[in-house]
């Protein structure tokens, strides 16, 4: 049996290759956050990673917003001196 490759196959081959690492690689993207929040800052919709425990200082404002999914390293904590705005997404029941 004789195979030959086309161009046409090879790219899709590489195509699919492509995807098979970028996709997984997107799915796996998130911020991550340690130490004090000193001045207010929002974080916005997307995966959040806290790496080691995070302080809200006194006087500072830290807003999550809708859609942000916040995750913790084990033994790490959020202290909140400050204000913590939380307001959570719809969902459909799951």
């Amino acid at each position: 049996m004789n195979f030959r490759l086309t161009t046409k196959t090879f790219k899709l081959q590489v195509s699919v290759f492509l995807c098979s690492i970028l996709i997984p690689m997107a799915a796996m993207a998130y911020t991550e956050h340690s130490g004090t929040v000193s001045s207010s800052e929002t974080w916005e919709a997307g995966t959040h990673y806290v790496t080691a425990s995070v302080t809200v200082a006194d006087n500072q404002v830290l807003t999550i917003q809708p859609g942000a999914l916040v995750k913790f390293a084990p033994n790490t904590q959020m202290t909140v001196n400050g204000t913590l705005r939380a307001e959570g997404a719809a969902t459909n029941g799951r």
